[in-house]
């Protein structure tokens, strides 16, 4: 390579860094440097040759005229470089954590598959394969939102000019639709208190805080994102509630979520474990990062309750047992953020303070039920243990 190929190379590798620094929350290490120097190389190379064979122009003139982001479009994507910028698009356009979680479900189920490949040139079969491989672990939810997220991308790159085919086109009749259920909730009193036991003595992984989060899920009934991404920044422990900002809200309202003792007891326990992290929980020491989004169904699968209650199933129990208390469904509907649902919040607009004593006592007797609940069927089990010697 001559002297006009290597600077090309460094204005390349200036980019490459440039979008790497975009999509980690790090720069690149030595090694990681030296793989995007390779790269940088290796696109100069090619440039240089396509020039050479198509125009035969001087490369020194060429490269001193061409742009880095043209010389680039010349030479194809592959499907990491393809991923990472279209999610980092989607993440700067949109606001809230869903855009991060899409994101992470290409990081961790597809480019390690792909990464490497002409994103264009990716045959159906391929990502048919990764879509099985992810439909075998029974994550069929997952594996349908993946090919949306992956025909979404294409269609992106096709009207951005990057690619010109779409291979997920014809893969839709192939892929699995998952069926459509309500959101299971329980709501026999005797089996949600058997639940709250297997909850509790949910362990988990060892220097993992999730346990916690799965604990605190029936108590608050709040979405599954926003508690498993919920920011110590959110949380006033002597104030006991939570308020979390309206850009990670559905409703993109603030929303506040006042704690009964039983909560603010675990988010001390927690405090202690992550009180320094930004995030509340995390999946292991040194991991400033949230749960994945599967984390609620892969523990509820591990306590045996996959099929029997969903993350969502917790805010359809609650909203059941209130209701049936006779507590107003304005501020059921409040403390669900349903802002703008039913014939009263059709009528108004809440403001993130309203029905909050109401809704504070409402928690509260809410979660002395849940506790309630356990309690008597740790009574009932150990009963039945003292029988089962005699």
């Amino acid at each position: 390579m001559n002297a006009s190929d290597i600077d090309f190379a460094r204005h390349v590798f200036t980019d490459l860094v440039s979008a790497w620094t975009t999509t980690r929350p790090k720069v690149p290490d030595e090694s990681e440097a030296e793989g995007l120097a390779r790269r940088a190389l290796e696109i100069a190379r090619s440039f240089s040759a396509v020039l050479d064979r198509q125009t035969r122009a001087p490369k020194s003139a060429i490269a001193a005229s061409e742009s880095v982001p043209a010389a680039l479009a010349a030479i194809p994507l592959t499907f990491a470089q393809l991923a990472r910028s279209w999610g980092t698009r989607i993440v700067s356009h949109s606001s809230g954590h869903n855009s991060r979680d899409l994101v992470a479900r290409l990081e961790r189920y597809v480019i390690p598959h792909l990464g490497d490949k002409p994103a264009e040139h990716i045959p159906p079969q391929e990502i048919l394969a990764v879509l099985r491989g992810i439909e075998a672990k029974k994550f069929l939810a997952l594996a349908y939102q993946i090919f949306r997220d992956l025909r979404a991308m294409y269609r992106y790159a096709i009207v951005a000019g990057i690619a010109s085919r779409d291979p997920t086109e014809v893969l839709g009749t192939y892929v699995r639709r998952p069926p459509p259920k309500n959101n299971a909730a329980l709501t026999d009193p005797k089996a949600i208190g058997h639940l709250l036991v297997a909850i509790r003595n949910y362990e988990g992984k060892t220097q993992s805080t999730t346990r916690y989060m799965l604990w605190l899920a029936p108590i608050l009934f709040m979405r599954p994102v926003e508690l498993r991404t919920l920011e110590w920044t959110d949380v006033d422990l002597d104030a006991a509630t939570i308020v979390i900002p309206a850009t990670r809200m559905k409703s993109r309202k603030p929303h506040v979520v006042p704690l009964p003792r039983q909560a603010v007891r675990i988010l001390r326990e927690v405090q202690e474990l992550t009180g320094r992290a930004r995030y509340v929980f995390t999946g292991g020491r040194g991991i400033d990062q949230p749960p994945t989004f599967s984390a609620f169904f892969q523990m509820l699968r591990r306590i045996g309750y996959d099929n029997i209650v969903t993350p969502h199933g917790f805010r359809a129990m609650a909203a059941t047992w209130l209701s049936e208390q006779g507590w107003r469904g304005e501020a059921i509907e409040r403390q669900l953020s349903h802002v703008g649902d039913g014939n009263w919040g059709r009528q108004r607009i809440y403001n993130r303070g309203e029905y909050m004593q109401e809704r504070r006592k409402m928690l509260q007797a809410w979660a002395n039920h849940l506790e309630s609940l356990e309690r008597r069927a740790r009574t009932i089990a150990r009963t039945q243990l003292d029988f089962s010697t005699v």
